[in-house]
């Protein structure tokens, strides 16, 4: 699935958080129970993101651990009970609770980063299938049981000789202006994201339609150039996971696309507002880019204008 949105907000916490936090997909879970009421209304949560984000920022909170993150989804909560969601304050508060693979996986990891050793994904995910076998409810699963698991994997592999660093995609994705055939001033990739690996992508359309100069703009000469733009990079994108699959055992959990001083460059191109141009680019952005998540299931993608 590729959800296209073309006027999603997407926030980041200023400075780097000692627990991960992410907010991209905290827009998702919210949005998924808007969904599931059959009420489509793309502003919704990002209005509730930006009152979190200005909260957050007034009291100076930082996500630190999981209660800390366990008190966001609270004033999530409370903020759709006060808005007079109920029905959609319960569904969200539910799927917090059926995401015992997600809760799992956060605690291992928060446990193994308190452990300060050395240890891969293998390890992590070594551990997840050993806490799914007791056959516990998640809920019934304590912190000391997972970090004496944790300990016991992580003794393992020392005692047999296989410490293995901690990698992620960054260290072996070669995603840099010295590894592409395009103007990196139109379109660059960097890996991010913390508890889940993420790629971003940025695009400076403005860039390229101040470089075709053209006395007057020409929506077919543009999107000839900004097709083989995306495609070119699509095509590199979808190469380097190929390879990021067959070196390791991690993946990519998804890709964040976002398209920068988008109304200016519409200013610069005199299309007019609200112009059908912008649909077209956002069109051809998720062709190109569908095949790299067709390729690659367990990728989602984020399509974003600022």
């Amino acid at each position: 699935m590729i959800p296209a949105s073309p006027n999603r907000i997407l926030l980041n916490s200023s400075g780097t958080a000692a627990f991960p936090f992410d907010i991209d997909q905290l827009h998702d879970q919210i949005s998924a129970s808007f969904k599931a009421h059959r009420i489509d209304n793309k502003w919704m949560a990002d209005d509730i993101l930006i009152a979190l984000q200005n909260y957050m920022a007034k009291n100076k909170f930082t996500v630190k651990s999981s209660e800390d993150l366990d008190q966001i989804h609270a004033t999530v909560v409370k903020v759709l009970q006060d808005n007079g969601f109920m029905e959609i304050a319960n569904h969200f508060s539910q799927n917090m609770r059926d995401s015992s693979i997600n809760f799992l996986n956060r605690k291992i990891d928060e446990e193994l980063r308190n452990l300060s050793l050395p240890y891969s994904q293998k390890n992590a995910g070594n551990i997840l299938n050993k806490l799914l076998s007791l056959g516990f409810q998640t809920a019934d699963i304590s912190n000391l049981l997972i970090r004496e698991i944790c300990r016991l994997e992580i003794n393992s592999s020392q005692d047999n000789s296989e410490i293995i660093e901690k990698i992620s995609p960054a260290d072996i994705l070669p995603l840099g202006k010295d590894y592409v055939n395009w103007k990196w001033d139109y379109l660059q990739m960097r890996t991010a994201g913390s508890l889940f690996n993420s790629i971003r992508i940025d695009i400076h359309p403005l860039f390229l339609a101040e470089d075709l100069d053209l006395n007057v703009f020409i929506e077919m000469l543009f999107m000839e150039k900004w097709e083989k733009l995306i495609n070119k990079a699509s095509a590199y994108l979808e190469t380097c996971l190929y390879h990021l699959k067959d070196v390791s055992n991690l993946q990519v959990d998804y890709i964040s696309i976002v398209m920068h001083r988008v109304e200016k460059f519409v200013e610069y191109c005199e299309v007019g507002e609200n112009p059908p141009l912008l649909k077209d680019m956002n069109n051809s952005l998720t062709t190109a880019f569908g095949g790299v998540i067709r390729n690659f299931s367990g990728l989602t993608l984020s399509s974003t204008q600022k």
